[in-house]
């Protein structure tokens, strides 16, 4: 009985030890990011650096194990030259994975596919927030604050600071697109404006290409106006810059968070001088942040172009960072297995002040879907 009892032992361990030597490990889990934008087009000087952005944020994410459960972060990406109909079709394109999150780059696409967004219950960052995508809330969150609650704040700044005998008189200078116009054209922004006694004067438009604005300026002038406010990027902010520098204009300039870019600065030169506008992320020479510490080190590590440096790149850092901790409270809450949209959305919603190591910060509700706090720069 004896032996027959070890060699039962035996036999089992063998087994055991068999199944253990036959068995393969288990595939990684890996959540997939869809997102499209344009770098052939008018936007490709922001968007070309948030895909290599892309890159890098995800090398890091996946090699630090940041994500519950060993998941892996990797992504999916599509070039539409800046054109909606190019947009659209991505966008019916990646759908069919049935995508849990999406990164969008413009306003003309967030607005027109705000409702598709909403009935297949993809949970979407913008980072081109138009109010027409953010109200009344629903899918689209908005990777910075909302272009009016930017603009009032720049409001509150300037009129704090007015030291003129007569209320302050503004004008835009923009351009004539959805982007251009969410400031200019949108009631909450002009409301907003009467109340603090800000005059608008005119309104002028640009193209995305000019090369000279001086008529546009001209006309601003003669309106009075002493503050003119830009919702543009790439080039077009220097343009507007260096051609009032030229004419010898007195007034004073300003921008959204995207012509507050460092890019349009770097192009604008001693022009850009005084401009000002709302930023609501850290900046490069804030060198002892600790985002602004690890994204100097991924930048040099990964030998990314000196025109790259700029607020795009900080942009989807943040996006990413801010992503794995969502995708982590909604696995604690529903696992990866039924980590779909709506449990994503859930995760987004219950963000508060969640500042993703300093580069800004994140809160949302399902009443408030762009987060609240931003400064002048």
């Amino acid at each position: 009985m004896k032996r027959l009892l070890s060699l039962l032992i035996i036999v089992g361990l063998l087994s055991t030890i068999g199944i253990g030597c036959s068995q393969t490990p288990a595939a990684p889990k890996v959540f997939k990011i869809y997102h499209f934008g344009d770098i052939t087009g008018p936007y490709a000087p922001i968007t070309l650096p948030l895909v290599n952005a892309f890159e890098d944020a995800l090398k890091y994410v996946n090699e630090k194990g940041l994500i519950k459960g060993g998941v892996k972060l990797e992504h999916e990406w599509m070039d539409t030259g800046g054109k909606l109909d190019q947009a659209i079709a991505a966008y019916t394109k990646f759908r069919e994975a049935k995508p849990a999150l999406m990164f969008i780059y413009g306003s003309t696409e967030g607005e027109a596919l705000k409702a598709r967004f909403a009935e297949d219950k993809i949970v979407v960052m913008s980072y081109s927030v138009s109010d027409a995508q953010m109200v009344p809330p629903g899918w689209i969150f908005g990777a910075l604050p909302a272009y009016t609650d930017q603009f009032g704040a720049f409001i509150d700044w300037m009129t704090a600071n007015w030291k003129g005998a007569n209320p302050p008189k503004l004008a835009f200078l923009t351009w004539d697109s959805a982007f251009g116009k969410a400031v200019s054209a949108a009631p909450g922004s002009l409301a907003y404006a009467k109340t603090k006694n800000v005059q608008i004067v005119a309104t002028e438009y640009m193209a995305m290409n000019a090369v000279d604005v001086s008529t546009q300026l001209l006309r601003i002038k003669d309106a009075g106006a002493d503050w003119v406010y830009s919702n543009t990027l790439g080039a077009s902010p220097g343009v507007m810059l260096k051609d009032a520098k030229r004419l010898g204009l007195t007034m004073k300039f300003a921008g959204g968070p995207w012509a507050m870019d460092w890019a349009p600065v770097r192009v604008a030169g001693e022009a850009g001088e005084g401009f000002v506008g709302p930023q609501s992320y850290a900046s490069w020479s804030e060198t002892n942040n600790e985002g602004i510490k690890l994204l100097t080190e991924q930048f040099t590590k990964y030998n990314r172009k000196p025109e790259e440096k700029g607020l795009a790149y900080i942009c989807v850092w943040s996006g990413i960072l801010t992503t794995v901790e969502t995708l982590n409270r909604a696995i604690d809450k529903v696992g990866f297995d039924k980590l779909d949209g709506p449990a994503v959305k859930a995760a987004m919603e219950g963000l508060k002040d969640y500042s993703p190591m300093g580069l800004t910060y994140y809160t949302f509700s399902s009443s408030k879907v762009s987060p609240l706090k931003t400064r002048i720069m």
